[in-house]
């Protein structure tokens, strides 16, 4: 498993942005299981952030997408911090 990966499943695992994402999907426990599946399934695929980011909004919500959206730039700088310590 990639390290980014890694890193979108500790986020998606946060319990604020579990929150967010079931305000965004109107507290729906199933949308939310839909959600993380194809998410979790999609970075498996290898699928680009702009593919997995559009489903998202076709499939669930504007609001949706933006909280995965954050996820998405969250991990990047966490990663970037990492990179950073070990140099």
């Amino acid at each position: 498993m990639k390290k980014e990966n890694q890193k979108i499943y500790s986020i998606l695992n946060n319990i604020h942005f579990e929150t967010q994402l079931l305000e965004s999907l109107e507290w729906d426990n199933e949308s939310l299981s839909r959600l993380l599946k194809f998410v979790f399934q999609a970075l498996e695929e290898n699928y680009t952030e702009e593919f997995i980011l559009q489903k998202i909004k076709e499939n669930f919500s504007e609001d949706t997408c933006i909280i995965i959206k954050e996820m998405f730039d969250q991990t990047k700088i966490e990663l970037k911090q990492e990179v950073n310590y070990e140099n």
